[in-house]
């Protein structure tokens, strides 16, 4: 990474409306530069983490939003809306102070395109109800953009992995499933990756941006059995679909 600008010297203050496995991967890069972050989560009395407030969302204030330059948002959306958005969106319509707003979606958004390549031009036609869930989500975060001028930025992750979440800890854990799908490949990203693009994002910032967030590996299913298979009294169900899955190119 590069050097930081000299606006970004002073202190800022991320605010997460989630702390998952994304926004715990970013924190410790941010912290070490100076920031002071604050995160809701899911629970009522959220357990401490050293170096960040932690409260549960129906805790956020609105001195908590005035008090961020920075929003990260990865709580799911639901039938109901984008739930950041249902409680907070005119605290966060209204901000003078927030420079920079990350919305963390999926590529599931692009559904099934019989696996063709896709790109962050590609059209969207989610094939289950949460992908759904995160386009309009997504449209209702742009339109903060389109009609108040606030930084908004979508970032579509692929299948996200890394300590604790990869092939090896599934089949340790008895949650492997193999897929049996002709012609498949998928793509995915480290969790230490989506920390890195943030940063890249944060650093020069391009409002009403879109990113595909992938490595740029395509992935076959060739090597998930041959790793179950090297495990050998290791037990893998399967089950079979008929036909490949939607491919996203990477974040250029």
């Amino acid at each position: 990474m590069g050097g930081w600008p000299d606006g970004m010297k002073m202190t800022q203050h991320l605010l997460c409306f989630g702390y998952g496995f994304s926004a715990r991967h970013l924190a410790p890069d941010l912290l070490a530069r100076g920031w002071t972050i604050a995160a809701s989560t899911r629970t009522t009395d959220p357990e401490p983490v050293s170096d960040i407030r932690l409260m549960s969302f129906d805790d956020v204030t609105a001195e908590d939003i005035a008090a961020a330059s920075h929003l990260l948002i990865s709580a799911p959306p639901s039938e109901t809306g984008d739930p950041v958005l249902v409680r907070y969106r005119d605290l966060v319509a209204g901000s003078s102070t927030i420079s920079w707003i990350g919305y963390l979606s999926t590529t599931g958004v692009y559904g099934n395109t019989d696996g063709a390549l896709v790109d962050e031009s590609s059209p969207l036609n989610p094939s289950n109800a949460r992908s759904k869930y995160r386009v309009s989500a997504e449209a209702a975060w742009l339109s903060l953009f389109e009609d108040h001028g606030l930084p908004v930025h979508i970032f579509r992750l692929a299948g996200i992995y890394g300590s604790g979440r990869s092939a090896l800890d599934q089949v340790r854990a008895g949650r492997a499933l193999r897929v049996e799908k002709p012609g498949h490949q998928f793509s995915r990203i480290h969790a230490a990756d989506i920390a890195n693009v943030l940063l890249a994002s944060i650093e020069a910032s391009a409002p009403g941006s879109i990113y595909n967030v992938c490595d740029n590996q395509l992935r076959k299913r060739t090597w998930w059995h041959m790793l179950v298979s090297s495990w050998g009294s290791r037990s893998c169900p399967s089950c079979r679909l008929t036909s490949p899955l939607s491919l996203c190119l990477p974040w250029r």
